[in-house]
């Protein structure tokens, strides 16, 4: 959790090639504007983070 009043929102996603993804977004709702992206393999095996 990024925040005492984090909203998070998760979808699944496919690439032109066919590999699949989770992306796992979640944001605070305090006024802040902070966000952070976690990107992770179909197996759930994390890949990246964008804050």
């Amino acid at each position: 959790m990024i925040c005492d009043t984090c909203k998070t929102c998760e979808v699944n996603a496919v690439d032109d090639k066919g590999n699949r993804y989770i992306v796992d977004a979640g944001y605070c709702n305090d006024g802040t504007g902070y966000i952070e992206i976690n990107l992770y393999d179909a197996d759930r095996n994390w890949l990246e983070v964008c804050r």
